[in-house]
């Protein structure tokens, strides 16, 4: 799966207006309603709800990666969201700044690659020049060319 099949910048949020971790997600399942990748808001929600229950998508490094899997996913898909520091858990020691939520369908061959999607993504935060960069910019094209190229180098 290349990553321009489920990443653009119209699904790049610089300026996420949320302070917990439900506002979040509550507001990147409508990016990903608005753009099209998903067929119903509440069912998604849901399964994204349900996916942090069994244990929470905090990943460290500034970082929570949020997912569903649903019928309702029409193509697998990944949102990046930028927000003011804000906790994910009660439980965690560090603050969130980034939110990074994937939608993927019900469908052997996507949740196959989800796996590899969330550890490229994880791979990508612990690079301390990227997370700075998107701390800074307030450019979608520069989050998502930076992105694209990392990935490139990840693949080599």
């Amino acid at each position: 799966m290349q990553i321009d099949e489920v990443f653009n910048e119209r699904l790049i949020d610089l300026d996420l207006q949320a302070t917990t971790k439900d506002e979040a997600i509550q507001k990147l399942v409508s990016v990903f309603y608005h753009q099209g990748i998903i067929r119903d808001k509440d069912i998604f929600l849901q399964s994204v709800l349900e996916r942090e229950k069994i244990s929470s998508t905090y990943c460290g490094v500034d970082l929570a990666i949020p997912h569903g899997i649903s019928d309702v996913v029409r193509r697998p898909a990944v949102c990046f969201a930028r927000a003011e520091e804000f906790y994910w858990d009660d439980s965690q020691q560090d603050p969130v700044s980034f939110v990074v939520m994937l939608a993927i369908p019900k469908d052997k061959r996507a949740q196959g690659a989800h796996i590899e999607m969330l550890s490229a993504i994880s791979l990508l935060f612990l690079e301390d020049d990227l997370r700075a960069l998107w701390k800074e910019t307030d450019s979608p094209q520069v989050v998502y060319e930076s992105i694209v190229e990392a990935l490139k180098k990840q693949a080599q």
